[in-house]
Formats: C-alpha cells, structure tokens, sequence
C-alpha cells in the first residue's frame, strides 16, 4: 500500500511539460488507476461471478465451482441461431446445444475478465514510464527545468513591483546551470541540445506507448483487427445486445470435472459476468481515448520537432519578443547580427526550448520578461566584451589601423605606407610610427 501511495504522490501535474504530456502521465494514469479501483473492487470485494448449480450441489461444492469458473476461465455460447427465428415460437425450435468438440469450446473463451485490474495497473504504469525517464535524465544537463517552470507559475500571480526582481533570479539561475552544465559535462551530453533533444525522445515515447497500448489492448480482448472499438460503438448505437454480438457477454458456460470415488464427473454450469457491464464501459472508452492520445501526440511530436530543429521558428520567436521591447539605438542590420550571436552564444537550443515551455505553462508575458532580461545580460557581458576585442585591434600601430579617413574597413601596410609617401606631412601627424617601415 506505501508503494502505491508514493506512485500516486508522484503522478502529479508538473510544469515540466506541456498539457499533451499531462495528458499523458497525468490524466490518463488518474483515470487508469481509477477504473482499476473500480474493477478490483468488485473483484475481490464483490461477487464477479455466480453461477447456476445443480440442486444436489452444496457448501463447498458451489464455493469450489465458483471459484474454478472465475480462474479457468468460461465461454459464451447464444441460446438461439438469431438468422433462424422469425417469431417468438421459433424460439423453441432453435436452441444452440453445447459444443461437445473441446477446440470448438476453446475457441469461445473468454480469458480477460480476471486480468483486467492487473492489467489496467500495468497499463497506467506504462503511461507514466516516458515522464519518470524525462524527470530522471534531464537533471543530467545541469538545468532543473522543474525548478525554472515552478518559479515561473509563481511569477505569473505575483505583483509587478517584485516580479522583475524573481525573472532576474530565474535568469540567473538559468545561466548558472548553463555554465555548471558546460563545466561539468562538456560535449559529453551535446550541451545546447541536450534538454530538447531528450524532450523530442519523450515526445517519442508517448506516442509509442499510446500504439503499443491501442494495438495491446485488442489483443488482450482477443479482437480480430483494429476496428474492434468502432465495431463495438456502432452496435451499441444500433442497439445490438451482446446477446448477439457476443462483445462483453454477461451469460457464459463453465465446464468443470470432479472426481469422485475413482470416477471423473464432467459439469457445464451457466454462469453470470456481472464484471463485464464495467469491462464493457471501460475498455470501449480506453480503445477511444487511446485513439485520441495517438492523433495528439503525433501532431504535438511534429509540431515540437519543427518549432526545435528549424532556426527559422527559433529566431522569429526571438525577434518578437524583443521587437515588443523598446530598443530604438540598434539599427537592424545590427540588431540581427547581435541576435544571431545571443542565440548561439547565450540561449541556444536549450533555452528557446525553455522559453517555449515558460509560455506554454506561464504565458508569453514571463518569456518576454526573461527574453528582456537575458538579453541586456547579454549586452551587457558580450558587447561588451567583443568592443574592448576591437579597440585593441585597432591599437595605433596595428596593421588594421582605422584612425585615418573615414573608412570603416581594415587597411593594409603596403596602402598606409603608399599614403604616407605621397602626404609625408600628414602621415607623419596622424601616425608617426609609420616611419619605421
């Protein structure tokens, strides 16, 4: 029981994806491990099954037959040929014998009703296994997404005096664990990609246990091709009984040997599924749902590979965030220059995926205010830094010395020294140096 109290402390809405990946490990395993209280409920609580015994059958003799036909399973057998009644008096004259071959007895089991709690568990464990592998490995990168996405829902409903102060800390520890990250794993967990890189991996795995679970699901209920949910819905609204169809019978037969005084008595009791009404529900209801969860987490599985591994998406999410910013000194050339340059030297794909969450999550006013930040800590430290590269550059004296005229491309020697002989006066007060060559 604590184990199952962990599991369900853990299955838990997080932030640390979008609402496909809730969908997913949050509200499919809720409402898998719900149908499996149900069904286990009337399993082991109720009574599953009650069967029609002969007159001379007492105590436990009928507690011993009960208990045989729920494990080894039964069959479901019609009363009548329904394509040979016209009238109610044909009722009488076409009963459908019990088969007395055993293959043909065993080709009408139904072996899925006392699995199914243990299954549906299963199932619902299965579901959160892609969400467990993302929250396990994404810690690799040095970047505690949970932790950002968390501060970033709080920052969403705080007041406007103190929520430039907690973007600023959310920036800082984003580029904190930026740097840890390259520090500590290098190129060993491809830094910049890592995070969306494992993210597209769990995209993968939703979408792959959504198939496998569909196609399980209709051969744990021996279904003869894909369309057994579709089958099952348009008799149900045709107003086919499983009388007919045979889907989730609540009659079936049981054939029992007891052996008495050396000699081996066979027996075929008539048998009520009552579980099946709940079988019957549930599982036309998780064939749909998982039909649902296929569509959608291959188109969110697309979407997220084309807004991640094409740069065109990435910068034109950048570009209007900053546009909505006031930044009227950069000209545009300059402007896209220096943000080709914070993208790969500041955020890189990592971080437009974290943007990207930030607003799927918080909403894209918290992911322009960490954009606003992180981009003047980018003036900031790398302008900055790429200006005092120039000025020392372009030293007097330097073979790319830019100080005369007005021209903005470096010079060569040979040219300085041709301009110098034809204004020795000039050359020799812009730059007195240039004598020496």
């Amino acid at each position: 029981m604590d184990k199952v109290t962990q599991f369900l402390s853990a299955v838990k809405p997080y932030r640390d994806g979008d609402f496909v990946d809730r969908l997913n490990s949050f509200y499919t395993v809720i409402t898998l491990v719900a149908c499996t209280l149900i069904v286990s409920g009337w399993s082991f609580v109720g009574s599953p099954i009650q069967c029609w015994f002969p007159a001379y059958f007492k105590g436990w003799w009928i507690q011993y037959s009960l208990d045989y036909c729920y494990v080894q399973n039964t069959y479901f057998l019609p009363f009548y040929n329904k394509t040979l009644i016209k009238n109610y008096w044909d009722l009488i004259s076409s009963p459908i014998d019990i088969p007395m071959q055993t293959e043909e007895r065993d080709a009408r089991l139904i072996g899925y009703y006392q699995w199914v709690p243990f299954i549906l568990a299963l199932v619902a464990i299965c579901f959160f296994i892609p969400t467990a592998i993302w929250r396990a490995l994404n810690k690799h990168s040095g970047i505690s997404v949970k932790t950002i996405c968390d501060m970033t829902s709080i920052v969403h409903h705080v007041e406007p005096t103190s929520r430039k102060k907690n973007v600023d800390k959310m920036v800082r520890l984003l580029d904190h664990s930026v740097v840890l990250s390259e520090n500590l794993y290098g190129n060993i967990f491809m830094t910049g990609h890592y995070i969306s890189g494992l993210y597209l991996i769990t995209k993968g795995l939703f979408l792959i246990n959504a198939v496998i679970q569909f196609l399980l699901l209709q051969v744990f209920l021996g279904a003869k091709d894909n369309m057994w949910g579709l089958r099952v819905t348009q008799s149900l609204l045709e107003g086919s009984q499983w009388e007919e169809t045979g889907h989730f019978p609540r009659v079936t037969v049981c054939d029992f040997e007891v052996r008495e005084l050396g000699n081996l008595h066979r027996h075929s009791v008539q048998c009520v599924l009552m579980i099946n009404m709940f079988n019957e529900k549930i599982f036309l209801f998780l064939w749909w749902w998982f039909l649902i969860l296929i569509i959608v987490n291959a188109l969110s599985l697309l979407s997220w590979f084309i807004v991640l591994m094409v740069d065109v998406y990435n910068v034109r999410l950048i570009r209007d965030y900053l546009n909505t910013l006031d930044y009227p000194a950069l000209k545009r050339k300059e402007f896209e220059s220096n943000l080709k340059n914070f993208m790969k030297k500041c955020l890189r794909a990592d971080g437009v995926f974290l943007l990207r969450l930030i607003s799927c999550n918080s909403g894209d006013a918290v992911s322009r205010e960490m954009v606003d930040c992180m981009w003047r800590r980018y003036q900031a430290r790398y302008l900055k830094k790429s200006q005092e590269d120039d000025q020392n550059s372009l030293s007097p004296g330097s073979p790319y010395d830019t100080t005369d005229g007005d021209s903005t491309f470096p010079i060569e020697p040979s040219l300085t020294q041709q301009r110098n002989d034809q204004n020795p006066t000039t050359g020799s007060k812009e730059n007195p140096k240039e004598s020496t060559f």
